[in-house]
C-alpha cells in the first residue's frame, strides 16, 4: 500500500485466514505517516520516502480498519479477512 498526500491506496485489503501475510507500505509524500492496523498488532511508522513492512501471523476471519495515527480522519481503510 502507498502512503500519499493524506490517503492511503488502496483503502481496501483482501487477505486469507489463518495464513501468515507481509504487509508492505511506502510513504511517498512529505508528510510524516503512521500504519495502523486495529485488532492485528500492527503498528508502523513511515516516515517521507520510506517503505515498512508489517508481518501478520493467522488473521482470524473478519474486517479489521486501518488508520495512520497522525490523520485518522482522512487516512483509513478496511482489511477483510476471508
Amino acid at each position: 500500500m502507498t502512503a500519499k498526500d493524506y490517503s492511503f491506496t488502496p483503502t481496501t485489503i483482501d487477505l486469507t485466514a489463518g495464513k501468515t501475510v507481509t504487509i508492505s507500505a511506502t510513504n511517498d509524500g512529505a508528510a510524516k505517516h503512521n500504519l495502523t492496523i486495529k485488532g492485528l498488532k500492527v503498528s508502523v511508522e513511515l516516515p517521507p520516502g520510506s517503505t515498512k513492512t508489517a508481518t501478520v501471523k493467522g488473521a482470524k476471519a473478519g474486517t479489521y480498519e486501518f488508520h495512520c495515527e497522525y490523520h485518522p480522519t482522512q487516512m483509513k481503510g478496511t482489511i477483510t479477512v476471508g
